[in-house]
């Protein structure tokens, strides 16, 4: 039998305080609200929908070009406006459904296309009628699951196809049933953590979600239990901050970034714009974004603020050990014209694809062997990710800079 490459990524660069740095930009181009949803297509981020209390349920949508530092406002959600929806996208496009106004819930289901900025309704959510769930994506699909069903907690999981419209129900999330829980996608895994039981438990537990075997694995708590939380993630790492810990109150500014590697949360530089719950928030080029929300600390309530957050360290190099003693070695590198990609063994049916800083993948090379020669052909000078992949999974990953 074939033995697969099992390789850990375990050393980040950083300084001695590596905190990372939080960065105010230009507000959030809408009205202030909690309880938005936002994503990233491309070099552009997106914030939508949400509750500015009382009956003010909200449907706009607004584009962030991080560039520009520029707001601009985009074709409004076509269903009915609401908070607690769910959000993930998929290539270039996104997907938006779910939620709640007042004792109203939805289920409806609808993909949004930047380019021609036109909203186009898609199958209703497998799992009814559902507010305060969490979503991400890993490839095509989608996965949506937890949150209030207008009568009980639930801890359904769904996945959604994106190449058929089809949901197919899942393994049910590993945890206990929760609302207002957060999560995020790492190298073809999903994460789940954090919530509320509907009383007086703010859940610290952490789980991860494997597509392959449809299966749940806790992992290490986060440090402080929550909800209404706020996440991205930055190349092999999650990041969650923010949130509510305790009834009537308890807000928090801090961020915790997750390590899938060693399984260990670290402490990162509090969130820049105060202590904050139901922010919305994504990540583009390296760098996290989180704004909107509820500002208990400064007095004001509702807030549009918005910040970015840069780690100390740009990007990740990672150490390959295996526990067959096959590991990657890139030489030269950097390199101008040309460099060799090697492995202490053989490997078979791979496919090693090459990542630029916005996440595409700008080459797919398919590779049975031991020693690749990769030419630089037309690719710009930059950093970019090689990214190993065997039976449809990540083994593994390593930065290369073209000079």
């Amino acid at each position: 039998m074939k033995s697969k490459l099992v390789i850990i990524f375990i050393a980040i660069l950083e300084t001695a305080n590596a905190q990372g740095t939080w960065t105010a930009k230009t507000n959030f181009g809408g009205v202030v609200r909690d309880n938005a949803v936002g994503f990233s297509i491309g070099t552009k981020g997106y914030f939508g929908t949400g509750w500015g209390g009382a009956a003010n349920y909200y449907k706009d949508f607004w584009e962030y070009d991080p560039a520009l530092d520029l707001w601009t406002q985009k074709a409004d959600f076509p269903g009915a406006a609401r908070g607690n929806a769910s959000a993930f996208s998929i290539g270039t496009k996104a997907y938006v459904g779910l939620g709640d106004s007042g004792g109203t819930f939805y289920q409806d289901f609808w993909e949004y296309d930047p380019v021609s900025n036109i909203w186009t309704q898609m199958a209703d959510y497998g799992g009814g009628l559902i507010s305060g769930a969490v979503a991400f994506a890993i490839g095509v699909k989608g996965y949506i699951g937890t949150g209030f069903s207008t009568t009980a907690l639930t801890q359904q999981f769904w996945e959604y196809n994106s190449l058929t419209d089809v949901w197919t129900s899942k393994a049910n999330f590993g945890g206990a049933a929760r609302v207002y829980a957060t999560g995020f996608s790492i190298s073809g895994k999903g994460y789940i953590g954090t919530g509320w039981n509907g009383s007086t438990t703010f859940f610290q537990d952490f789980w991860e979600y494997d597509t392959i075997s449809n299966s749940w694995t806790a992992k290490a708590n986060i440090p402080v239990g929550r909800c209404s939380a706020t996440a991205f993630s930055i190349y092999n790492l999650g990041y969650i901050g923010t949130g509510q810990s305790t009834l009537g109150g308890g807000y928090l500014q801090d961020l915790w970034q997750y390590n899938p590697a060693t399984n260990v949360w670290t402490a990162k530089a509090n969130y820049g714009g105060g202590i904050t719950g139901g922010a919305a928030g994504f990540s583009i080029n390296n760098a996290g974004y989180i704004g909107t929300g509820v500002d208990i600390g400064s007095g004001s309530g509702y807030t549009n603020v918005f910040w970015k957050y840069a780690p100390d360290t740009a990007l990740i190099t990672n150490v390959n050990e295996n526990v067959n003693n096959n590991s990657i070695s890139i030489f030269p590198n950097p390199f101008s014209s040309n460099t060799t990609i090697s492995f202490d063994k053989k490997i078979n049916n791979s496919t090693i694809k090459i990542i630029d800083i916005l996440g595409k993948t700008v080459q797919a090379i398919n590779f049975s062997g031991q020693n690749l020669i990769f030419k630089k052909g037309e690719l710009k000078n930059g950093i970019y990710i090689i990214e190993v992949i065997e039976n449809n999974q990540i083994v593994g990953s390593k930065k290369i800079v073209v000079e």
